[in-house]
């Protein structure tokens, strides 16, 4: 007989020294397995290497599970462990020469059925196989929970939050998450959260965050602080409100992304609009209102960004509708109205192309280049 492992390393790579931080010994697993399985052809496994014992425990294990015959906590621990040494599953040949598949995912979905899905009450998290969880917010009480705060502390890296619509917005108190891959989707024009102090805010840290369709509203009072801040890379937002009384959004690391997004300045004083003060970051087809300060900013010290096909409409006085001053930058195709000035290539700022842009309205310069080795071409001004 041989046990063929699907995936990942060798089963005689497993070290006794690895199950024991599992607190799980291969007797003990060994033991159970055969005594659930009634499977007698292992009854020499002393005379067995220990990587088979592991393996061919593992085995029977699984399928005792899948028959229901092991209880859900000792089926979790278990599964576990084989997840951990088995990848996707596992395959056998039996004493006659056949060939036996135990995926895991049978297993796991048996475990999270009978706790009731992924996160409960019994306190039993995670999907075995590290597939994402859909989470639903509902304000009204038909989801997994009431709001995204709790709906973010509950999750983990890689689900979906699903923001359900309602009448009336969503209150928060402030918003902070670390979890990557994390997808929050608004479900219709009324996903709205208030941000209900003035130091209220969304700040996502995680890795490649995806933020959709939300309306967000934050009466800051801070002009340092931004309504919503993407600080992970390759981060993503989209079809997104964002009313702010101070900035409204802030781009921290590397190729992120912002789309389609209204950034509209309440009107109380506002101060930026968009800031992306990260490498090779884009910002796309937005509409950026009302901001005094200034409508869209790239950073000193970052290259690379492309700021294209954008209207920004800035009250007067206005210093700035578009600042660069990193490196590298390419701006295209935006609609750059009112203000004091239209566009400034900062002091210190190299190789940026500011190509086809209308520039309009302005008091004072249409664009100020004070960089170096700037190219500007086919801009109406």
């Amino acid at each position: 007989m041989a046990f063929v492992k699907k995936n990942w390393v060798p089963y005689e790579d497993i070290e006794a020294t690895e199950l024991n931080r599992l607190e799980v010994g291969i007797d003990e697993i060994y033991d159970l397995a055969v005594t659930l399985g009634g499977n007698k052809q292992f009854d020499d496994h002393i005379a067995l290497s220990q990587a088979e014992q592991v393996g061919k425990a593992l085995y029977i294990t699984l399928a005792a599970a899948a028959k229901g015959e092991l209880g859900v906590d000792a089926a979790l621990t278990y599964a576990l462990l084989a997840k951990e040494y088995g990848g996707e599953g596992f395959k056998f040949e039996d004493s006659l020469g056949g060939i036996i598949e135990v995926e895991l995912g049978t297993i796991n979905d048996i475990i999270l059925e009978a706790h009731g899905g992924r996160h409960n009450a019994a306190g039993v998290g995670g999907d075995l196989l590290g597939r994402a969880a859909d989470i639903i917010v509902d304000k009204g009480g038909n989801g997994d929970y009431l709001t995204l705060e709790a709906a973010l502390a509950a999750a983990s890296n890689g689900d979906a939050i699903y923001v359900k619509p309602a009448s009336t917005a969503y209150g928060s108190t402030g918003i902070v998450s670390a979890l990557n891959d994390i997808y929050i989707f608004g479900e219709g024009p009324w996903s709205r959260i208030n941000f209900s102090t003035t130091t209220a805010r969304m700040i996502l840290n995680g890795n490649r965050v995806r933020l959709s369709n939300m309306n967000i509203q934050a009466p800051l009072s801070n002009p340092a602080h931004y309504a919503i801040e993407l600080n992970g890379p390759d981060s993503i937002i989209e079809d997104c409100l964002i009313v702010s009384n101070q900035n409204g959004l802030y781009i921290g690391d590397d190729y992120g992304r912002a789309n389609r997004l209204d950034v509209i300045e309440s009107g109380v004083g506002g101060q930026n609009g968009i800031v992306a003060d990260s490498d090779y970051s884009m910002v796309t087809n937005c509409n950026i209102e009302g901001f005094p300060q200034n409508g869209i900013v790239v950073g000193a010290g970052v290259r690379g960004n492309i700021i294209c096909r954008n209207t920004i409409d800035s009250p007067t006085p206005n210093n700035y509708g578009l600042i660069l001053s990193g490196d590298e930058a390419i701006a295209n195709g935006n609609l750059i109205l009112n203000g004091t000035n239209g566009v400034l290539i900062s002091v210190g700022a190299n190789d940026n192309l500011l190509h086809g842009n209308v520039v309009k309205l302005y008091s004072t310069s249409s664009i100020i280049d004070s960089g170096t080795n700037s190219s500007k071409w086919d801009n109406i001004t």
